[in-house]
């Protein structure tokens, strides 16, 4: 393959393989995540500074008064009286915020174009492996903006989910060549290309404000 990596047949055979299934093979987490997305949707409407800020500076926890606001009881009612049991992890919540914002602000406008813009900084106190693949998904999403967007924008657990990102297979193998990570599979794949994606266009829209203003 000119100016890229060799990616045998098996390998991209490898990456379906841990694409097929969701979280788990039995696919029990589909109840959880869909309340979890449920209520990134109400944040990401009561709260959309708040969600911004989340998603945008990565590692940073939110402040006791954040997590006080966005827990409004018609939050919790609309995703469901089971959410004050989920114990929603980092990477994924920040995942399914910015699923919502691409929603809101970014499905109808133009494809990023990632390849002038500086590599993002994946700092603590999110764990290694999901800044891992945070990183990952940042390789994706550079490699094929539209079809990253396009995967975010499908249906959770649904059969276009599962088309989209196998479609994306070669992708996603040649960023495990360059040394990425394998330990992911469509829930945290999802998360990564959401947040990187949302991540990617923000630095670029600062970078054309800075243009426009010299």
């Amino acid at each position: 393959m000119k100016g890229g990596y060799p990616i045998a047949a098996a390998a991209v055979a490898a990456i379906c393989l841990s694409l097929c299934a969701p979280a788990d093979a039995s696919n029990k987490g589909a109840g959880a995540r869909a309340m979890m997305n449920k209520f990134a949707q109400c944040t990401v409407q009561r709260r959309p500074d708040f969600a911004r800020r989340f998603v945008l500076n990565w590692g940073v926890p939110p402040s006791h008064s954040d997590l006080q606001e966005i827990a409004s009881s018609a939050c919790l009612l609309w995703a469901g009286s089971d959410v004050i049991e989920l114990n929603m992890r980092d990477a994924l919540y920040r995942g399914a915020l910015a699923e919502q914002l691409i929603r809101r602000e970014l499905a109808k406008a133009d494809v990023i174009d990632p390849i002038p813009l500086p590599a993002l900084e994946w700092p603590g106190p999110v764990s290694a492996a999901d800044n891992a693949v945070m990183r990952l998904g940042e390789c994706v999403v550079r490699a094929d903006p539209a079809g990253s967007r396009a995967a975010v924008l499908t249906e959770e657990d649904s059969s276009d989910e599962l088309a989209r990102l196998k479609a994306m297979s070669p992708t996603i193998a040649r960023c495990i060549a360059r040394g990425e990570t394998r330990l992911f599979n469509r829930t945290t794949l999802r998360a990564a290309l959401a947040v990187s994606y949302y991540r990617l266009a923000a630095a670029g829209a600062t970078t054309a404000r800075q243009e426009a203003a010299r």
